[in-house]
């Protein structure tokens, strides 16, 4: 299971950075409420609805991030196969590094294990854009 896991989150970070279309927020409280609000659907279930509250503030082109949204609702039904039934979501860390840089990592949790998302956001002269995003199976980096 990592093995695909690992190829997706490669396959991502290949994408190349493209702000053409990015919007940005106003305020680091509204990057708060939307990685919650996308992490809720996106842990449960609802894959496409979490996908289009981040699409208007990502830093790549709609055709990549569509890739990226197609991969994992690919990858979910496996997840849920060996991880068993999601159980919820938990941010596990809220993290800014100067006024520019914001990150939470949350926890989709299943019955047996965990995925861990990163939600990496950047402050620019108008405001905070998704710069990258991904998950992985890795809880063991949290520590």
């Amino acid at each position: 299971m990592k093995n695909w896991i690992a190829a997706l989150f490669a396959a991502f970070l290949l994408l190349p950075v493209s702000g053409a279309w990015a919007g940005e927020l106003g305020s680091l409280g509204a990057v708060k409420t939307l990685t919650d609000t996308a992490m809720k659907d996106i842990a449960g279930g609802k894959i496409d609805a979490g996908f289009k509250a981040l699409q208007p503030y990502v830093a790549f082109s709609q055709e990549e991030f569509g890739e990226f949204k197609a991969h994992v609702a690919e990858q979910m039904p496996q997840v849920e196969t060996h991880m068993g039934k999601n159980v919820g979501y938990e941010l596990v860390e809220d993290k800014e590094l100067g006024t520019s840089l914001y990150r939470a990592v949350y926890l989709q949790k299943q019955e047996k294990s965990a995925l861990v998302w990163y939600f990496t956001f950047y402050k620019g002269a108008d405001g905070w854009t998704l710069n990258d995003f991904n998950f992985n199976d890795h809880i063991k980096d949290l520590f």
